[in-house]
């Protein structure tokens, strides 16, 4: 097997593009891993930041049979970080590995590798693998010589509930108490305000109304609050509405609102794989909230995705009361922090170390804190 680092902006299409080859035949496949995400986030990163591709790509012959989507960027005091393409916008960070082959051989080549460049990298941060991941088991046994963990945490957990094929059965396996508030609530909606409709978005003309929509209701939501939207910047607008497209495109978006006298109250922008349903940015309107409108167009969104044919309804990242309110079970993402025997390397450690103690936290952290990775993540 071969084993490439790419550097080069012109890797990136291709590569990007050799990730379809083998798109049903990954090691723990998820959405976040689909081409026109990690291409739509390069772009949007781009534009933002100052970043440099770190692609390795592990070959047997022509054919591709992994790439680690990583990329480089200067922080404080000239460290160089290396970080998974898809931060802040994927829940889920995972090497991309032919199932075909084995993992740990591949995981292990790709670590030899970094070491190897060691010289040109200080530190390696990977946020948000899954906690019930392999690679969480690979990365904590898996060190070759001069590859060195410094810190290993729990960071958040992603609540997720167990859809069973018969739609009355998923019905059954909530929680029923509070699918009963939630229905009372949906009577009275319709009692006070008339039938609404629920409606999933089947034609790409309609995507980019849909979801100005929930660019709106979303800034009407949060900008009185101490979290504005983040739709407020135009390029997180134009992020959103180009994923949406190509998710749209490759058949994985699922994009559905309620709709009230041609009136959408309520958006979610989620995507669905097949195997699992995906919870992923969702608003409504704050004059029906003692509706519960938010909840009630969950309820419509797990039941779609039991119809569809869905395993899962993966709530995501965060620790929101209402997603176990629905019976939700957790599972928590990890971050990983990695570092070299080089110099500066362990430099950086020292710092980082420093950055951990409880003297530091008490005395020292506000006049030190620009200095490590996590002021320019």
């Amino acid at each position: 097997m071969d084993v490439i680092l790419h550097k080069d902006e012109d890797a990136v299409e291709r590569l990007f593009s050799a990730c379809s080859n083998f798109s049903e035949g990954i090691h723990e496949y998820n959405i976040f891993q689909d081409r026109a995400w990690m291409k739509n986030w390069w772009r949007y990163k781009k534009s933002c930041q100052m970043v440099d591709p770190y692609i390795i790509e592990v070959k047997e012959g022509m054919n591709t049979i992994a790439i680690i989507p990583l990329y480089s960027y200067k922080a404080t005091w000239g460290f160089t970080v290396i970080r998974p393409i898809g931060l802040g916008m994927a829940d889920y960070l995972v090497p991309i590995i032919s199932s075909k082959y084995d993992m740990r051989e591949i995981t292990n080549l790709v670590m030899k590798k970094l070491t190897e460049d060691r010289k040109n990298w200080n530190c390696i941060v990977w946020s948000d693998l899954p906690g019930d991941s392999i690679y969480n088991k690979v990365f904590s046994t898996q060190l070759p010589d001069g590859f060195k963990m410094i810190e290993k945490i729990k960071t958040v957990d992603s609540p997720y509930i167990m859809l069973e094929r018969n739609m009355d059965q998923t019905k059954s396996g909530v929680n029923q108490k509070y699918v009963k508030k939630i229905l009372f609530k949906q009577r009275k909606l319709i009692r006070q305000k008339g039938e609404y409709l629920y409606k999933k978005v089947l034609r790409e003309i309609d995507v980019e109304p849909v979801m100005n929509t929930l660019f709106e209701l979303h800034k009407r939501r949060w900008n009185g609050t101490k979290t504005p939207s983040k739709y407020n910047n135009q390029k997180e607008k134009e992020y959103a509405l180009l994923t949406a497209k190509k998710l749209f495109q490759n058949e994985l978006l699922h994009l559905s609102y309620l709709e009230i006298n041609k009136q959408i109250i309520a958006v979610h922008f989620g995507m669905n794989d097949g195997n699992r349903f995906y919870f992923y940015i969702p608003s409504f309107d704050t004059e029906f909230g003692k509706y519960s409108i938010g909840q009630l167009l969950i309820y419509h969104l797990i039941l779609d995705a039991s119809k569809e044919g869905c395993q899962y309804f993966d709530f995501l990242k965060g620790e929101e009361a209402y997603k176990y309110n629905w019976g939700a079970v957790n599972k928590h993402n990890v971050e990983y922090t990695f570092t070299n025997t080089t110099l500066r390397s362990g430099f950086f450690t020292f710092l980082f170390q420093i950055n951990k103690s409880r003297f530091f936290h008490m005395y020292l952290r506000k006049s030190a804190e620009r200095i490590l990775i996590r002021a320019d993540s």
